[in-house]
């Protein structure tokens, strides 16, 4: 899933314990913003990025 890559990258960039998980969501949601799918449904993309976070506990 091109969020779980955007995840990982925004992490690795940005130290994981120095920003906060809604900030690395926004982060990765920014890498992905030309996605068919965030283009289409903004709002269901974050949703989906929350769930996906939960899902497999991101930090």
């Amino acid at each position: 899933m091109a969020f779980d890559k955007a995840w990982e990258r925004s992490c690795s960039e940005n130290g994981s314990k120095e920003i906060s998980q809604d900030k690395k969501i926004e982060l990765a949601l920014s890498q992905v913003s030309d996605h068919p799918f965030s283009i289409q449904n903004p709002s269901m993309a974050k949703e989906v990025a929350n769930f996906r976070v939960r899902l497999l506990s991101l930090k």
